[in-house]
Formats: C-alpha cells, sequence, structure tokens
C-alpha cells in the first residue's frame, strides 16, 4: 500500500510490475502531471553503489562538496542523482 510521503523507486516498480524502465518513468511521469507524486532526487554514489541518505527537493539544492560517506568519491549532480518520486497523494 502507498501512502503520501512515500517515495517510489522507478526501478523498484519496474521489479513489481514487470515492464521496462522506460515505462516505469513513464508511468511516474504521467502521475506527477496528474498531480499524485512530484520529483525528488536521491544522492547516490555511483561508485560504490551507497545511497548518501540526502534527498533533495530540486538539483538547485545540491552541495558541490559533498563526498561519498563510505568511498570518500566526490559526488557531482550530474553523476550521482538518482531520480525518484514522492506521493503527495493517492
Amino acid at each position: 500500500m502507498i501512502h503520501p510521503g512515500d517515495f517510489v523507486y522507478p526501478g523498484h516498480l519496474k521489479s513489481k510490475i514487470g515492464v521496462d524502465i522506460k515505462t516505469a518513468y513513464l508511468f511516474m511521469e504521467d502521475l506527477k502531471k496528474a498531480g499524485f507524486v512530484k520529483n525528488i532526487y536521491e544522492v547516490y554514489c555511483m561508485e560504490c553503489n551507497k545511497s548518501k541518505g540526502i534527498f533533495l527537493e530540486s538539483l538547485t539544492d545540491f552541495d558541490d562538496n559533498l563526498a561519498c560517506d563510505f568511498c570518500n568519491e566526490s559526488l557531482s549532480v550530474s553523476d550521482d542523482i538518482i531520480v525518484l518520486y514522492k506521493v503527495l497523494h493517492v
């Protein structure tokens, strides 16, 4: 069951409903246009595949001085962001 405030990862949705990743993103974008969800950005180290535990409302909120807590690699807004969706209402 999904509730307001929950995060939806398109990759997880893809595996749950058996579609490709592009279809999962298109589905979520349709829900966004209808006002059910909004974009959220997770800071995620692509080098070691670990989340920084930071969720951003906007890409302009990204701190250019961030480093991964696990591998100490510098993180960048262009490489280390996962787009997900926050449920607004159901």
